[in-house]
Parts: structure tokens; C-alpha cells; sequence
């Protein structure tokens, strides 16, 4: 037979291996039409073994968005862009059509008869339903199922394809905007169509979603709202039964049987009515699962909607926002944990409780970076970390009642400073807490694996904003060098002074800037008293404890022949790879978690010899460095870091 119009089957797919079948059914009736045959996959490969076995099929692998647990009305707008045919018919993976299905459905719209038709659905195996649209050939139909659908590509354009923002149902929306612009479903019999319902725990589950998807209706169809209750009567049975089943069990306490006897003649009335359509008392009970459902859609309107993934906390270090930046621009929905009020402390305390309402609104990941906000300035003693120990205990239970994932980045094995009374234990809960960790160099998997030997551990490295270009250093004689950033017990300062103070004598020839806040009053004296002890030995040093924002620092950077850093432990540095960036070789402990760096880029010394290593620093060596350590730079965008965090992401909402 030759058709004028030109045509297309569809089918969308997960994990369903009974594809296979459709496929193999379809091959003879898509041969005899010259028609295509799409499948728009989301398995993530795991169905590759089909796709090899009908290579004749147009396959099209489909990635999930991660804010989306199902994503049936968006493959079903894809298989319709993927194809150039006029007319597309749908069905479902698993079914089973009649010899001449695709050509009785698509007849009369190659006729130009009808612009949409729909055909009967049969039930394959017993289930709670026998057969569905099973009307005569002609008769308009308001609710249509996709497992036995076709259309006109024009009717499709005019309808404005199906809705997105459904789960389920978003053949029933498409329905009625199809119906909206004069363009009626039309049942034809002889199409017709046998499916597998599943089991009752699958049924059970599809009740919940259509439930859900019935309630959608009535909010993006306010016009049909008569309609849409008037064809499900069920909504306004189901609800009272309820409330008379429950007081009937109350009743029973003061031997009044009378409501009992009420609700068994309700009850029965229900299983006569529902034996026409199937197994009566699976029909009752899937109707009180899609009426509760319905309720539970209604009311999780209400919540406010909210990111996918969540950041916590929101600090002032570049890491998250840069990260957060990129995976935006990925189409990844993604934000810091909003802070109600002005207070931290309140809003520690609320944090487990609005984890309740951020399930609802839609978060699944709540990504955690650092924990100092867990323990705030009044906690930070021997008796109060025990409480914001098991605080912090609680916000990780309500993550895990609530399921929704924890990733955590271990920026820092432990904490710089002391948070908990036991930090390593804290780490460890963390860890065992989580579906995924962090790190951003190999060097530190050993010592995370010893803490939790069981949590999945990704390394991405830290994405480095390299400048433009690396601005050239002006030639003089002497030898600048900077140490930038937070000033804190970690970074080495003091010791280093120390050295500096202790030498037998100054170098003249390099000048020393230091510069960034410091918290810590003691260490703030400390440093002050010792760089005045230096300076009167006759070290260049200048001193600031000014606040530097990211652009300052990076020009500081960039104006200098050196950064200089002398950590006494560190896990990461973001300071180093921010001087790299600016294409200004970096002089650093010989510590392992920096061994990563190349010695084109890094001049390492032993902390007892810092001294030595500066005596031997040479102007044309430093120089030379410069565009190898920009060059390292250019290796890591945070494009690349965002994409590794997105492909993580993946893996962890897939995990079981």
C-alpha cells in the first residue's frame, strides 16, 4: 500500500525489556506502510542489546533531567521532533499489537476522515481492568491513552505538543487541548491494542501517579473543571466513604452498628458497580489510592517550589559560587540553602524541620561543603559542642528519614580549627552518611577511605579562574613575593615569621607582602609583634589585615614574581590554584596533598628550610615559570568541574 502521508511510530522506554517484542511485532506492519519506527530511550544503555538486534530502528538515547523522576511527556515530545513524518502513532514498550494495528489506526487520518484517533486496550493478563476506550469507531473520546494513539503532526503543533510539567497523565492534557482547538480524539475499534497492566503493586503505583496527574487537570484546565470531576465520580464517593468507614469503626467501641451496616451496603454497592470494569475489590481499592493521591497533589501545591540540589552553607569562598554558576548554565537546578532570618542560630535550629517542606518542593541532593555553621560562636565550648554534636546528628537522621541524598566535599579533612570535641568522629558520621563524597586530588583518597571505607568517592579537581592572559611583571631587581588570603593557624604564618626572625641575616633583595583578615586575636598580635622583630632585623615586609576581595587578590597575585605558602596541614588550597591562574609560579611545603603539582609551576621545600629555598631563588627562573604555571591553569575550567559534579549526580540519584 502507498500512503501520500508519511509515517512514524513512537515509543518511549526506560528499562522495559518487553520492548524487544513490540519491536519485533511492529517490523512487518512498518515495512508494509514504509513507515519509521522511534524509540526514545532512557535506560542509559542498559537496553543496548535491543538496539543491536533492530538496527533498522531509529534510537535515541535520552538523558533525564536530575529534578525529574519521570520524563514521559518529554521523550514524547522528543520522539516527535526526531521524526520529519506527517503522521505519528504511539504505543508502549511491552504491548502488543493487532496484525493490523499501525494501519487501521493511521487509515483514517491518511483518508483525512479523522486528525487524531484512538483505538481499545486490551488487558493481556487478568488484572484489575479488562479493556479500556473500547468504543464504537467514530465516537469522539475525551480521555486518551498513548499506548494506542495517533495524530497529525499539524494537530500536534496546533495542541502545542504535550505538557511538560506532568509526571503522569500528560495524555489526558493533550487531549483536551486538542479538543481545545477543535481537533477531537476519535475512537477506532478496529485498532486495536493488548497490554500487560502489571502486577497490583505496579497498578498500585499507577494509581497514585494518575491520582496526582487528575488533579493537575483541574489546575491547568480551570475551564473543564465540571468535566474533569463530572467524569470521575469516583472523586466524590470515595472521600465520603472514608470519613464514614472511620466513624463507623468509632461507633463500634460504643456497640452501635448501624454505621457498620451503613458502610457494607456503601461498600457492596461499590463492588456491584465495579464489577462491570474489572476485579471489584482491586477496583475499589486502586479508586481510594487515586482519590488520596489526588488530595495529597492538591495540597503539595501549596508548598513552595524549591532546587533540586541545595548547597550548604552559603560561604563567601569562591568554590560554591563559581560551581554553582556552571551547573546553572547546565540547565541544573541548583541554589544555596536560603536563610529565613538574620539570625544563624535560628536558622540552625529550624534547618532539619525545613527539610520537610525542601522534600516537598522537590530537592533531592542537599550537597554539604562545611560544617563550621553547625557549631555557632556560643556552642563553641566543652559543654555546648556535645549539643551541636547532636543537633548536627539530627539534621543527618531527617535527611536520611526523608531520603533525600547528602554528597559532601571534603575540602578539608578535618577542620582547621576545632568545631566538635571529637571533629575526626564528626567526619566519619558524615561519610557514612552520605551517597557520595568529594575530594579534589588523588592524594587525599587514603586518607578519606580511612575514615569510611563504604561511601563512593569521586574526584574532581578544584576548576581554577585563569586570567585572560597573564600580565607580565615589571622588570626590577628584587624579588616580590605574596601571601594571600585568610590568615590562620594552618596556613603557617607565625612559623614562618619565626624563621625569617631567626635567620642569621635578611634577604634584601625580596620583598614580602602579607595580606588578608585575620579572626584570631592571639594569632593577630603574634603576627604583628613578630613582623615588627623582622623588619628590624631588616626584612621588606609589608603588612595588611584588610579585607581583600577575589579581584584584588588576584591582581596582587598577578603583580608578583611569587606566591608565597607555608601551610603546616592542609587537604586543598584553593589560594594556590587562584596565584596558578593568575600565571604566578607558587613556592610551597613539601606536603604530600600537594605533590600533584609539577615543577614547572611549584618550587617545594622542606618546612625546616624555607630560608634555603628563598636564598636560591632566582628572578630569570621565576620568570620562566610564569607561562607554565598559566598554562597549567588552563587545564582546569569550571566547566569541566561543574560537568564531573553533574555526571555525580547522576550516579547518585540512580543508586538504589
Amino acid at each position: 500500500m502507498s500512503n501520500k502521508k508519511s509515517i512514524a511510530v513512537v515509543i518511549i522506554s526506560k528499562d522495559e525489556a518487553s520492548l524487544n517484542v513490540t519491536i519485533e511485532l511492529l517490523k512487518p506492519q512498518c515495512e508494509k506502510l514504509n513507515a519509521s519506527l522511534i524509540v526514545v530511550d532512557a535506560s542509559e544503555r542498559r537496553l543496548d542489546w535491543i538496539r543491536r538486534a533492530h538496527p533498522w530502528v531509529i534510537w535515541h538515547d535520552y538523558v533525564k533531567p536530575l529534578d525529574r523522576n519521570f520524563t514521559i511527556p518529554q521523550q514524547r515530545n522528543l520522539g516527535v521532533r526526531l521524526s520529519n513524518a506527517d503522521i505519528i502513532a504511539y504505543c508502549d514498550s511491552g504491548s502488543i499489537p493487532d496484525d493490523n494495528w499501525l494501519e487501521e489506526l493511521t487509515n483514517p487520518i491518511v483518508k483525512n476522515q479523522y486528525r487524531v484517533t484512538s483505538g481499545p486496550i486490551t488487558s493481556s493478563n487478568p488484572g484489575i481492568y479488562s479493556v479500556v476506550n473500547d468504543e464504537p469507531t467514530g465516537t469522539p473520546i475525551s480521555t486518551v491513552l498513548t499506548a494506542n494513539f495517533a495524530f497529525e503532526r499539524s494537530a500536534f503543533d496546533e495542541a502545542g505538543g504535550f505538557n511538560e510539567e506532568y509526571d503522569y497523565g500528560s495524555d489526558a492534557d493533550f487531549a483536551f487541548r486538542l479538543m481545545d482547538v477543535g481537533i477531537p480524539p476519535t475512537s477506532v475499534q478496529t485498532a486495536r491494542m493488548k497490554m500487560d497492566w502489571g502486577l497490583w503493586k505496579l497498578q498500585k503505583k499507577r494509581s497514585w501517579r494518575y491520582g496526582r496527574a487528575r488533579a493537575r487537570l483541574l489546575k491547568y484546565h480551570p475551564r473543564r473543571r465540571a468535566e474533569i470531576l463530572k467524569s470521575a465520580v469516583i472523586l466524590f464517593v470515595y472521600p465520603p466513604l472514608v470519613v464514614i468507614a472511620l466513624y463507623a469503626i468509632v461507633q463500634l467501641f460504643f456497640r452501635n452498628f448501624i454505621p457498620l451496616l451503613g458502610l457494607g451496603a456503601l461498600v457492596g454497592a461499590l463492588l456491584l458497580r465495579n464489577r462491570k470494569i474489572g476485579s471489584a475489590p482491586l477496583v475499589l481499592y486502586s479508586n481510594l489510592i487515586y482519590t488520596t493521591a489526588m488530595i495529597f497533589e492538591f495540597f503539595s501545591q501549596l508548598v513552595k517550589p524549591t532546587q533540586t540540589i541545595l548547597f550548604l552553607p552559603k560561604d563567601k569562598n569562591p568554590y560554591q559560587h563559581r560551581l554553582k554558576e556552571e551547573l546553572t548554565n547546565a540547565d541544573v537546578k541548583v541554589d544555596f540553602f536560603s536563610e529565613p532570618t538574620k539570625s544563624a542560630s535560628i536558622n540552625l535550629f529550624l534547618l532539619p524541620f525545613r527539610l520537610v517542606s525542601m522534600k516537598l518542593g522537590g530537592t533531592k541532593i542537599v550537597h554539604l561543603h562545611w560544617t563550621e555553621k553547625f557549631v555557632p560562636h556560643w556552642l563553641a565550648n566543652t559543654l555546648g559542642r556535645p549539643l551541636a554534636e547532636l543537633w548536627f546528628r539530627f539534621f543527618l537522621k531527617t535527611l536520611a528519614i526523608l531520603k533525600i541524598k547528602l554528597v559532601y566535599t571534603v575540602h578539608n579533612l578535618l577542620p582547621h580549627e576545632k568545631l566538635f570535641n571529637n571533629d575526626e568522629r564528626v567526619v566519619k558520621l558524615i561519610l557514612r552518611s552520605s551517597a557520595a563524597a568529594v575530594i579534589h586530588q588523588k592524594s587525599t583518597l587514603k586518607n578519606v577511605k580511612r575514615l569510611c571505607t563504604t561511601v563512593p568517592i569521586y574526584v574532581i579537581p578544584e576548576g581554577i579562574d585563569a586570567l585572560t592572559s597573564p600580565i607580565k611583571k615589571l622588570k626590577d631587581k628584587s624579588i616580590s613575593l605574596v601571601i594571600l588570603g585568610q590568615i590562620k593557624r594552618y596556613k603557617g604564618i607565625k612559623e614562618l615569621l619565626e624563621q625569617l626572625v631567626e635567620s642569621k641575616e635578611p634577604l634584601s633583595n625580596v620583598n614580602l607582602k602579607i595580606a588578608g583578615t585575620c579572626n584570631d586575636s592571639v594569632l593577630k598580635a603574634d603576627i604583628t609583634d613578630l613582623v615588627a622583630q623582622a623588619q628590624t632585623r631588616g626584612w621588606n615586609i609589608q603588612l595588611s589585615f584588610e579585607y581583600m576581595t577575589q579581584e584584588e587578590m588576584q591582581k596582587s597575585f598577578a603583580e608578583s614574581d611569587a606566591a608565597l605558602f607555608s601551610f603546616t596541614k592542609i587537604t586543598n588550597s584553593g589560594s594556590v590554584r587562584m596565584a596558578l591562574g593568575c600565571g604566578v609560579p607558587v613556592i610551597i611545603p613539601k606536603l604530600e596533598v600537594l605533590g600533584y603539582l609539577p615543577s614547572n609551576v611549584a618550587l617545594k621545600y622542606k618546612s625546616a628550610a624555607v630560608i634555603e629555598t628563598l636564598s636560591n631563588l632566582s628572578k630569570n627562573q621565576l620568570e620562566s615559570m610564569r607561562e607554565a604555571s598559566y598554562g597549567y591553569a588552563q587545564q582546569f575550567s569550571w566547566k569541566t568541574n561543574a560537568l564531573a559534579h553533574l555526571d555525580m549526580y547522576r550516579e547518585v540519584l540512580n543508586a538504589k
